[in-house]
């Protein structure tokens, strides 16, 4: 069981970092986009669900903080303590990996619009390629770090072994997820719980 919740937090890490505006997002002189910037925190708590809504398995905070920024094709890409390498788009963000770039969220998109992205599976390590439909433009949702106005986007896969339902703040970045088991009836939920903004 703690195998599997590892896991999962560890694909939910490869996601983390994107609803209309926030009510309480960063100030209004933020552009519209996801920010990256050196300095810039972003603390979750992932959670362990059964059926009956009882948290099985709690994790510690989890905090993904930008180190430092690198330049690759002459944009400035940002790393963060993980060793993640992101760069933020008006459309969304994108992950380096392996010599390429590679859409990790798509944002500023309508219901019924789609797009798709390559992730690998733990522990095989498998390519599993991943649809992603965007079902609501401008939901509220709560979380312990405030309230905001998301995107609500389902992602899901034959090869992957959870399906997803993200919840993305277009300045802030992911604010929620819920992770469904395709072979057990449990959940994963990751919500923000604190950020910090340079």
């Amino acid at each position: 069981m703690k195998y599997q919740l590892a896991l999962w937090i560890l694909a939910l890490s490869l996601l983390t970092i994107s609803c209309k505006e926030s009510i309480n997002a960063p100030t209004s002189e933020v552009k519209d986009q996801i920010q990256l910037k050196i300095g810039n925190e972003w603390s979750y708590r992932d959670y362990l669900v059964d059926t009956l809504q009882n948290v099985v398995l709690s994790s510690a905070v989890r905090t993904i903080k930008i180190e430092r920024d690198t330049l690759i094709n002459r944009e400035v890409w940002y790393v963060d303590n993980f060793g993640i390498i992101r760069t933020s788009r008006r459309d969304g963000l994108y992950i380096w990996n392996d010599g390429k770039e590679m859409v990790d969220i798509k944002v500023n998109l309508g219901v019924g619009d789609f797009y798709f992205i390559q992730t690998t599976v733990p522990p095989s390590m498998t390519i599993a390629n991943l649809k992603t439909d965007i079902i609501e433009t401008d939901r509220q949702v709560t979380t312990p770090s405030g309230i905001y106005r998301c995107q609500v986007q389902q992602r899901e896969g034959r090869e992957y072994v959870m399906n997803m339902t993200l919840f993305i703040d277009k300045r802030l970045g992911l604010v929620k997820t819920e992770a469904t088991s395709t072979y057990r009836p449990i959940k994963l939920y990751s919500e923000l719980i604190a950020f910090k903004m340079k």
